[in-house]
């Protein structure tokens, strides 16, 4: 009987300090992963805030080349090319083109 109860006794669970070292480093671990994930985050949130600029630049550029192609001298199907004043070098300079359409200009 005495040593049923002696069994007993040194069987019956964990200790507090057992219990303190266990939720300690259960806590050093879990930090340590909160950690990295908070990184991670920051990581990400920088990533994805360059490629928006870098694709915001991109788009800019496009933009900017459309515009430049669609700027200077009007397109060859809408000018009147048999004139020699269209050929800037030949002629005097002039302000308004002759257009090859009657209904391109008709309101001015």
């Amino acid at each position: 009987m005495k040593t049923k109860n002696l069994v007993r006794r040194l069987q019956h669970g964990f200790s507090l300090i057992e219990m303190m070292i266990a939720v300690a480093v259960m806590a050093i671990v879990s930090a340590g992963i909160l950690d990295q994930m908070d990184a991670a985050q920051q990581r990400n949130y920088s990533e994805q805030l360059k490629l928006d600029n870098f694709q915001e630049a991109r788009d800019f550029v496009d933009q900017f080349f459309r515009d430049i192609n669609q700027v200077g001298y009007p397109n060859s199907r809408l000018v009147d090319n048999t004139s020699i004043l269209w050929v800037p070098a030949l002629g005097p300079p002039k302000t308004t083109y002759t257009w090859a359409s009657p209904y391109i200009n008709k309101g001015t």
